[in-house]
């Protein structure tokens, strides 16, 4: 009697022991699983951010190839013309460099070194945010000098109120429109990078 109790406690052991051996085995497939899906949307977030940075160079490229030249061939004053061209190219220099540093985070975040991949978020959202003191004045300025120079050495504009106001309504209009197309990809940007950063925070705390 005592025999067939003990071999039935046994069993009812070793039963628990497998079943809990299975729970374990499937917390961990469940574990694997949350993890492959989280640095699947990690390297998606991380692809879409250098999406939009080659966006943000080829416009900075555009705005280079376009405003340079017009402002030598409307002949404006010198100095317009080397702060254009020195302006315009630090913006290109500046965003060949986020390029860079989003294409290496990208790179960290596939290699798994999310540590670094996090301190070069850091890095970016300090940069992007001395980037916005100091250009966008600069652009403001830029822009009303611009505009009062194209009135000052237009002929027309000398005996033509109307062509006046066109030039300074126009190139408001202008700087309005893509300011806000500019407003809404940057917003796009950040909100990548937050999302990254929330997504590696999560990943890591999982650990």
């Amino acid at each position: 009697m005592d025999n067939s109790i003990q071999n039935n406690s046994d069993l009812d052991i070793q039963a628990m022991r497998e079943q809990l051996m299975l729970l374990q085995r499937k917390l961990d497939e469940r574990i694997c699983f949350e993890d492959a899906m989280l640095r699947k949307a990690m390297k998606h977030s991380a692809a879409q951010l250098l999406q939009w940075e080659w966006v943000g160079l080829f416009i900075c490229i555009l705005a280079f190839v376009m405003a340079v030249p017009q402002v030598y061939q409307m002949h404006l004053s010198q100095g317009m013309q080397i702060f254009t061209t020195i302006w315009l190219g630090t913006m290109v220099l500046v965003q060949v460099w986020s390029v860079w540093f989003v294409s290496m985070k990208r790179r960290d975040v596939i290699r798994g070194n999310l540590l670094r991949a996090s301190q070069r978020i850091v890095i970016y959202k300090r940069v992007d945010r001395c980037c916005k003191r100091i250009f966008i004045p600069i652009l403001l300025i830029w822009m009303l000098v611009y505009l009062n120079e194209v009135v000052a050495q237009s002929p027309i504009a000398t005996n033509s109120a109307a062509y006046r106001a066109g030039v300074y309504v126009g190139g408001i209009v202008g700087a309005l429109l893509g300011g806000g197309i500019g407003w809404l990809i940057y917003r796009k940007m950040m909100g990548v990078v937050n999302e990254l950063q929330e997504q590696i925070n999560d990943f890591k705390s999982e650990q």
